[in-house]
């Protein structure tokens, strides 16, 4: 498997992954460009890893064919587009045949709209040039595969979905780690909790005009766990005499799962995702979830409203409303944690032994 670096939600799946391959009984090497990073120390034993020798193609093509002829891999699972580049010409010059595949981790055509002209053309000629040489394209989601295709080219019957590996064996039991905060210790006051990276993509202005809107009819609080470029921004406008004694701001958090457990419900009001693995966590943890309907993956995961409220991207008013009815009427524990376990690891793995090896 190939990687940016071990960090965020891809590190996570990353790590997911691996853990699955191990318990099937392969042998797994992750090659990264970046080594180091928040899960380096939760792999598994037996994984390898390899960083190229640079950072550019001169450097890495001949690297990775060296890697490919002296590894030789039976397959090659990677989730960057110039790692797809990379493996593509490498292959071809090392001579070694394997199975490549490539997985969609986000709704393109959302994401590269925020790239500049030139960059975001450069992108799209790359996709539509070497991932049709690719044996397999995954993407992790319905919506991000309607995406990928619609600016691949590629038909969506020649991909194959396959959703994140998000639950795992032990996250009920990190969920049970003890909290020090009162407010996950006080049941009587609602609180809404929040996880990710702080950035515009997550859209926290409307989150927090949202929880504000809710707070002037109900009593509630909001923490926010995670942390990013738009943090500073985010804590100064969360100083409002509006927002008083209501917010508070947790920073990361190696295991927010007890946070997640404990809270009334969890938000994600994102402009786009390629999934959305936090959704999955608390329902898996039993906790209700309210999601913007986003370009992709929140409205599948939600079963399109059946199993948590899906509002419009940036409707502060149907976000806020949405928290209440959640809030009052949450939707049955054992309901959201059967949904979840169609995204356990082994489940996730086995579907992915099929791709890699057919």
């Amino acid at each position: 498997m190939t990687a940016p670096c071990l960090e965020g939600g891809g590190g996570r799946n990353l790590l997911n992954l691996c853990i699955g391959f191990i318990d099937e009984g392969y042998r797994v090497d992750i090659i990264v460009d970046h080594f180091g990073g928040r899960y380096i120390d939760q792999f598994p034993d037996g994984v390898r890893f390899w960083t190229p020798r640079g950072s550019h193609p001169i450097f890495d093509v001949p690297w990775l064919a060296w890697y490919l002829i002296n590894r030789r891999p039976l397959a090659v699972l990677t989730a960057v587009p110039r790692h797809a580049v990379w493996m593509c010409r490498a292959r071809s010059v090392s001579g070694h045949q394997f199975r490549l595949v490539v997985n969609v981790h986000n709704d393109y055509i959302e994401s590269f709209k925020h790239l500049q002209f030139k960059k975001r053309q450069r992108r799209i000629r790359t996709i539509q040039r070497y991932y049709p040489r690719c044996d397999a394209v995954v993407p992790v989601s319905q919506g991000a595969a309607r995406s990928f295709s619609n600016l691949s080219g590629i038909q969506e019957s020649r991909l194959s979905v396959i959703n994140n590996p998000v639950v795992t064996q032990d996250l009920e039991d990190a969920g049970r780690c003890p909290v020090d905060h009162p407010w996950f210790k006080d049941q009587v006051v609602p609180v809404i909790v929040w996880v990710g990276r702080m950035e515009p993509q997550k859209d926290l202005n409307t989150l927090l005009e949202s929880f504000l809107t809710l707070r002037g009819r109900l009593g509630c609080r909001l923490a926010l766990i995670g942390d990013g470029a738009d943090s500073e921004k985010i804590k100064s406008k969360s100083k409002g005499s509006n927002y008083s004694g209501g917010i508070t701001f947790l920073g990361y958090q190696a295991n927010p799962f007890p946070f997640m457990k404990m809270a009334s419900l969890l938000a994600l009001s994102s402009r786009w995702e390629g999934f959305g693995n936090v959704l999955v966590e608390a329902m898996a943890l039993g906790t209700p979830v309210v999601a913007t309907n986003c370009p992709s993956g929140p409205a599948e995961i939600l079963e399109y409203g059946r199993l948590g409220p899906i509002v419009p991207v940036g409707d502060v008013p149907a976000l806020a409303n949405a928290f209440e009815r959640c809030i009052e009427s949450p939707t049955d524990s054992s309901v959201l944690r059967q949904a979840a376990m169609k995204y356990a690891v082994n489940a996730v793995t086995k579907q992915y032994i099929r791709v890699l090896s057919a």
